[in-house]
């Protein structure tokens, strides 16, 4: 949905190093990040994107370790809980069809890894 005209530019996520000000690692996203970002105590970084893209990243790296999607808009930021070794993941969905995606609201939750 990269080039879909009813949503101008893209997005970027950066990891910002507190101790010195200085940015660690960018990751450019093909539309914005809405709704905020999730960082687990096991180092994964959640976020999602207006086409209704969920993205997991290394916290260390930026590296992209998953990537689902999800049908409609991200609009708010993921919650997360480990349990049994599992990631357990949900988002609330929808706020008008941005980026292409489905207009719809819903709250989606999933497993990742584990």
């Amino acid at each position: 949905m990269a080039d879909d005209p009813g949503v101008p530019g893209t997005g970027s996520v950066t990891a910002i190093d507190v101790a010195t000000g200085k940015s660690r690692w960018r990751v450019p996203l093909p539309r914005p990040a809405l709704g905020g970002v999730t960082v687990t105590s096991g180092g994964l970084v959640l976020l999602g994107t207006v086409d209704g893209t969920m993205y997991g990243l290394d916290a260390a790296t930026g590296a992209t370790v998953w990537q689902q999607g999800v049908g409609s808009n991200v609009g708010t930021a993921p919650i997360a809980y480990s349990m049994g070794g599992r990631v357990y993941v949900a988002v609330a969905l929808g706020g008008g069809g941005m980026g292409g995606a489905v207009r719809r609201d819903e709250v989606k939750a999933w497993v990742v890894g584990g």
